[in-house]
């Protein structure tokens, strides 16, 4: 039994389960068209995968006070986003998953995967997690300024959908540059800038450089005849 719980703890707070909830998080703001509950459960999926990022039994380490101060100020704060009506409240709303992403979150799953001492699977796992976490940071940047900023954040008239900046974000982010939506100038150009950058730079420097480890690690122990 207890074997089993070790087991089932690990699994919890494996990257896959960190990838998981990322993805379920794009999901909601893809999917979800109340910007109140979009906001409130990403919110929640924030604190989720702060836990799952932060806890690592295997090396005995868990979340501090702080952590558990945070995740408590999310739950608190969800009523607060699911009957408030201010277009203010619900930005700041946003950029609490920016706080935890941004603070915790992201810097944690680098330093980790950075600091493995193989490249494996979940070496690669955590750092296609740490480039969703960059597009995710991002796009929920753009929300909040697209609540509190009274100019729009995109050139295009008219409103746009939460989906909209999710997906700007992430096009941002891989530089397909469709064009069918862009930032209005001013601070929306300079983000969207500074995104792309670090999306190429992250791509070209980390992945590749995680990737060729790992084959270069899988070809030696099939040369040992592994």
């Amino acid at each position: 039994m207890r074997l089993n719980r070790e087991a089932l703890l690990r699994a919890l707070d494996s990257y896959a389960s960190l990838l998981v909830l990322l993805l379920v998080n794009f999901l909601v703001i893809e999917i979800v068209q109340d910007a109140r509950w979009g906001a409130a459960a990403s919110i929640l999926l924030a604190a989720a995968a702060l836990l799952v990022a932060i806890s690592d039994p295997d090396a005995g380490e868990g979340l501090k006070a702080w952590h558990w101060v945070l995740i408590a100020a999310c739950v608190a704060l969800v009523p607060i986003v699911l009957v408030a009506t201010s277009s203010s409240v619900l930005g700041v709303a946003y950029l609490v998953p920016v706080g935890l992403l941004a603070s915790a979150t992201l810097p944690v799953t680098l330093s980790r995967i950075l600091h493995h001492p193989r490249v494996t699977s979940e070496t690669i796992i955590g750092a296609l997690c740490a480039y969703i976490l960059i597009g995710l940071l991002f796009a929920f940047v753009y929300l909040a300024l697209g609540e509190l900023r009274e100019s729009a954040f995109f050139a295009q008239p008219g409103p746009h959908e939460e989906s909209e900046y999710l997906y700007f974000s992430f096009v941002s982010l891989t530089t397909l540059g469709f064009g069918d939506l862009s930032p209005a100038v001013g601070l929306p150009q300079a983000l969207t800038v500074m995104e792309a950058l670090l999306g190429n730079v992250f791509l070209v420097t980390l992945v590749a450089r995680l990737v060729t480890l790992w084959v270069r690690q899988d070809e030696l122990h099939h040369a040992r005849g592994g």
